[in-house]
């Protein structure tokens, strides 16, 4: 299966590499204090962090699904 545009296949575009996953980090601590969030979401922003940060700590990558 191929994904629109990219000629990737459907697994390969869903990858983010090890410095994707600290740049996104480094965007989601950049903007922890000022959200302004509170509950369900601000437990959903803490689970994100928490992702990105592993796998930051152990140099690895993750999926990233949006379907």
């Amino acid at each position: 299966m191929q994904a629109s545009g990219g000629g990737l296949g459907y697994f390969e575009d869903t990858l983010l590499r090890p410095d994707q996953v600290m740049t996104m980090l480094g965007v989601f601590s950049a903007n922890a204090g000022t959200l302004g969030i509170d509950g369900g979401r601000a437990a959903a922003f803490k689970t994100m962090r928490g992702m990105l940060a592993r796998a930051a700590e152990q140099g690895a990558g993750l999926a990233a699904f949006c379907d």
